[in-house]
């Protein structure tokens, strides 16, 4: 990369400032907002690493966490050349592949791991859908991994009656490592929600609990459950769709929210529907709130979120948000919120009757009130639609999306985005594919903060024919240069070295040539500790 000095003599320039500055600034770096405000950039990518199975296919990403020492964890699945597998990669903190995992139900199998979990004896769960390796169709699927090597430590399977398909679309933890699942299960005569939870230590099914929804459709019932959230005693939270109803003229089933709560033996304490035929809607999303009360959002006209009573499942509160235009507000992601309240990801639709579907996250305050909302959309004229699908929330509030935008001519680009606490978008960070022969698309899947307070992303650079595991870390404090954790004149001295030598990771303010703009951005991060 060049230097750009504007004439201005930067050796002078830099030595006068360290002699103004010799006391340095000490401090943890908490967030990314002070230094990129300022400058209108996105944080540093620290590393971006990819992942392509042995078959040279697609590599579609679902799922990324992190452990306490920062290392990154992604799963989705991976193309085997006759169909897909479970491909689970860990990363070092510093980017390092430290293994790959795959599983495969059946070698003819298309496999897709949905969730990956750390518990709290270090190893790695993941969970998703399998073809099953026997006579019948899908299953659900839990792997444990050891979390030093990658060695596969047990696996759990779950085939429903009359060896039908059954689909595992979500999982969560509890405090001792035990695995809850949930998803649709074949019941004989119809498909209905199945919750199961798996014992951590050695994968055997604890208990099993199926729901079938509200009668009403001559053609059966279809039934799904598709998120799950426990809490610290066990309880576990499952939401998802009932259907309540048939349209005749469409020929499709009518659905509504519906939402359950199992205590930690999985007994059913108590279930309730939110719609009916007239006030339909598809559940998406239920987190825990800092009450520990549950809220389940998803795709609905009309009030779209509620807080329901841990205790009771009375509605507490209910939310409408349906975009600016009011047509059509769509739930892919949702965070509780630290103080109360959560954060939601998605996409609107900007207008009426045209949606131009745009990038969104809001937040809803602990009392159902509307704190703020923020959108984007694309400035060029031939966008197609965009969406938020993996939302983060760090310790103070701020929220990070992370989706892409179609357009109808060019190429598909990720798009990440920092909102801070008050509503106020402090970054955006919109780029294309960079993984080794992959072509020029790219789309954000899924988003978290590791235990620096770094921003972890995950989604695909690629086409279906020929796509990987894209996974990038942000640096979690851009004054933080030489990433060991706090701002002092180290990180000074190693920006000075940089920024002499012209090299990439000087070009501060991301304008792609390295001038005297990207040292008084980083004197700037530098003055406030971050």
């Amino acid at each position: 990369m060049r230097l750009k000095t504007h004439g201005a003599c930067v050796v002078g320039r830099t030595a006068w400032t360290r002699a103004m500055m010799i006391a340095g600034v000490a401090g943890a770096c908490i967030g990314m907002n002070a230094s990129t405000a300022h400058a209108a950039q996105p944080p540093v990518k620290e590393w971006r690493a990819f992942y392509s199975g042995p078959a040279g296919f697609y590599n579609n990403a679902n799922a990324v966490t992190t452990d306490s020492l920062g290392n990154v964890y992604v799963t989705g699945e991976s193309a085997t050349g006759t169909g897909a597998a479970f491909a689970t990669v860990k990363y070092s903190p510093s980017g390092v592949q430290l293994w790959s995992a795959r599983y495969l139900g059946k070698p003819t199998g298309s496999d897709k791991a949905f969730k990956v979990m750390v518990g709290p004896d270090g190893h790695v769960i993941v969970a998703g859908t399998s073809d099953s390796p026997g006579p019948g169709f899908s299953d659900y699927v839990v792997v444990k991994y050891n979390g030093e090597t990658g060695t596969q430590i047990w696996e759990a399977r779950f085939d429903g009656a009359g060896g039908n398909a059954d689909a595992l679309l979500a999982a969560g933890m509890d405090a001792a490592g035990n695995v809850y699942a949930t998803g649709q299960s074949w019941s004989g005569m119809d498909y209905d929600w199945m919750t199961i939870k798996f014992a951590g230590a050695s994968g055997q099914i604890a208990w099993y609990a199926p729901h079938n929804g509200v009668a009403g459709s001559p053609d059966g019932i279809n039934d799904a459950a598709v998120d799950i959230a426990v809490d610290a005693a066990g309880n576990s939270y499952v939401t998802g769709w009932v259907q309540v109803g048939w349209d005749s003229s469409e020929e499709i089933n009518i659905y509504a929210y519906g939402v359950a709560k199992y205590d930690n033996q999985g007994t059913r304490q108590w279930d309730v529907v939110l719609g009916d035929e007239f006030d339909p809607g598809q559940a998406t999303k239920v987190v825990i709130d800092a009450d520990g009360n549950p809220v389940v959002s998803g795709n609905k006209l009309g009030y779209n979120t509620f807080k329901l009573d841990a205790a009771s499942g009375a509605t507490i509160w209910s939310n409408e948000y349906q975009g600016p235009a009011n047509s059509g507000a769509f739930v892919y992601d949702m965070k509780s919120a630290p103080g109360g309240g959560v954060v939601i990801a998605g996409s609107v639709c900007m207008g009426n009757p045209n949606c131009d579907e745009s990038h969104a996250m809001w937040k809803i305050d602990a009392d159902g009130g509307q704190q703020w909302v923020n959108t984007y959309t694309a400035p060029e004229f031939n966008r197609a639609g965009g969406s938020s699908r993996g939302l983060a929330v760090d310790a103070s509030g701020n929220a990070y999306s992370t989706g892409f935008y179609i357009y109808f001519s060019g190429p598909t680009v990720a798009v990440t985005r920092c909102v801070d606490a008050t509503g106020t978008q402090s970054w955006i960070d919109i780029y294309g594919a960079a993984a080794p022969g992959a072509a020029n698309h790219a789309a954000g899947r899924a988003a978290t903060i590791d235990s620096s307070g770094a921003l972890i992303t995950l989604g695909s650079d690629g086409l279906s024919s020929a796509s990987f595991y894209s996974t990038i870390k942000y640096r979690a404090c851009a004054a933080d240069f030489d990433g060991t954790g706090f701002v002092d004149t180290d990180d000074y001295d190693a920006f000075v070295t940089a920024f002499e030598q012209g090299g990439d990771d000087a070009d501060f303010d991301g304008s792609g040539f390295v001038d005297t703009d990207d040292f008084d951005a980083f004197v700037y991060a530098f003055e406030v500790g971050c």
